[in-house]
């Protein structure tokens, strides 16, 4: 079995989504890849966006190809909320409503 490579990961940032959940993404030097995201990030259900900005590793096999290990924290791109934040709850009986 394969273990970990070490950390192999770098900051990249989402352009646009891609048929079948692939992403394309920028990395700093400006090479575009075409990524997945990894198992941990596909059970979290994680919806990435353009703009986000993610860590990535590259495949060993395929330089345009790679996959995503996780979303990079402190990113002053778009602000995330839960969707639950923005509804309202709005009474069924107004009668009751305080």
């Amino acid at each position: 079995m394969g273990g970990k490579r070490g950390d192999q990961s770098e900051p990249a940032v989402v352009v646009e989504t891609l048929p079948n959940k692939m992403l394309l993404v920028e990395t700093r030097d400006g090479s575009r890849l075409a990524v997945h995201a990894s198992g941990a990030m596909r059970i979290a259900i994680v919806r990435l966006m353009a703009g986000d900005a993610v860590r990535i590793e590259k495949s060993p096999f395929d330089a345009t190809k790679g996959r995503i290990v996780g979303i990079e924290s402190g990113h002053p791109g778009r602000v995330r909320s839960a969707p639950n934040e923005t509804r309202r709850h709005i009474p069924k009986d107004p009668e009751t409503a305080p």
